[in-house]
């Protein structure tokens, strides 16, 4: 069985994890049903003046070798019913379509993988929801871990979900602009800058390489080899790329909302907030 061919560039860049598939059938998975918590989802763009609360859900599946738990946020609160399923399905969708990357041809999914993932908001408003998932996977005789790193930005207006270019115009100045941002370590023990190889890192993508990625972001399919999503804070755009294990798995910079103010699609319900 094969890894899905779209998402083998990047699974070899993880050092080529070797990812043979079998997934729990469903009568195993009542151990690894849903299982809600009442806890309130918090993160850095969390307000208390939002017409919405956003509490946390669980995925699980639990049988004798798999272990998998993905955290992520439901919202509870909107005016529009119908808005707020949409909104509460595509969150769900999208935090457990990580699980897809260790799938192969059959469908099925690795019986020895330990995949843990929590969730935080990095900002919440009446008009959007930014969430990152960050976390890692271990598949049982391979070398070690790999850290993982994704998000899902959804427009609560229209309940759908939009990825980076739907948002900014992707060319020459975004990657400058990506290239003199802000780093954002993710690890106290790693720290890409004050390691002097950030730069480095950086630098070993050309123009049109980050272009090709930016315009692929966001999405948990073949076309984005690279791992390349998207979140926003109260004032700025943060990018996340996939690096090799060796430095961390994935990488992520932001940029303020003023430095780009000349390439926001300004049509866009996010934007209606103000940067």
């Amino acid at each position: 069985m094969k890894v899905k061919a779209g998402l083998l560039q990047y699974m070899i860049r993880k050092l080529l994890f070797l990812l043979v598939l079998v997934i729990v059938t469903l009568q195993l998975t009542a151990c690894g049903a849903e299982k809600g918590h009442s806890a309130i989802v918090k993160g850095n763009g969390d307000s208390a003046n939002q017409p919405y609360s956003v509490l946390s859900e669980s995925y699980v599946i639990e049988d004798i070798k798999s272990d998998i738990k993905i955290n992520y946020p439901q919202i509870n609160g909107l005016s529009n019913v119908s808005t707020q399923n949409s909104v509460n399905s595509i969150l769900k969708e999208e935090a457990i379509r990580i699980t897809e990357v260790y799938k192969s041809d059959d469908d099925k999914v690795h019986p020895d993988v330990e995949l843990k993932v929590d969730s935080v908001i990095k900002r919440k408003s009446e008009r959007y929801i930014s969430v990152q998932y960050f976390g890692a996977v271990y598949v049982q005789n391979t070398p070690h871990p790999t850290n993982l790193f994704y998000t899902t930005n959804i427009d609560l207006k229209n309940g759908i979900k939009v990825r980076l270019a739907d948002l900014v115009k992707i060319d020459t100045e975004l990657i400058e602009k990506f290239r003199n941002g802000r780093y954002i370590p993710f690890d106290e023990g790693l720290n890409l800058e004050k390691e002097r190889v950030l730069t480095d890192l950086i630098e070993r993508f050309t123009d049109e390489e980050l272009i090709n990625m930016f315009v692929a972001a966001d999405k948990m399919d073949e076309s984005n080899s690279s791992f390349t999503f998207s979140y926003f804070t109260e004032n700025a755009l943060g990018i996340s790329i996939g690096i090799p294990h060796a430095v961390g798995d994935h990488l992520e910079i932001e940029i303020k909302f003023d430095d780009i103010k000349n390439l926001i699609k300004a049509e866009r319900e996010i934007w209606k907030d103000g940067i």
